[in-house]
């Protein structure tokens, strides 16, 4: 089995109904649709092309067409950032 994505995190100081629909509109322009749902403190948007993608994500996990389109789940919680932070590198090749 190969994973065809990567999850991808960003911080920002805009409320997640603002980020919602700025996404929702960048959904539009590149005509894919979407399902909003939440569970318990966080918040999804599974993104999809058509319901032919959609159903063979469904029975098949995440994958890419021929096109090397594929569904894509955006997921928002909000929370306190409050920490410090320390960069360093690896000394090794590392997929962290």
């Amino acid at each position: 089995m190969e994973w065809t994505g990567n999850m991808y995190g960003f911080y920002t100081d805009k409320s997640v109904d603002d980020v919602w629909f700025s996404l929702i509109k960048k959904l539009s322009s590149i005509n894919y649709k979407y399902e909003q749902s939440s569970f318990r403190d966080e918040e999804f948007l599974f993104c999809y092309k058509n319901d032919e993608m959609r159903d063979y994500h469904d029975n098949h996990g995440y994958n890419l067409d021929l096109q090397g389109e594929g569904c894509f789940l955006i997921e928002a919680k909000s929370t306190q950032l409050n920490g410090i932070a320390t960069l360093f590198e690896f000394d090794n090749a590392s997929d962290f």
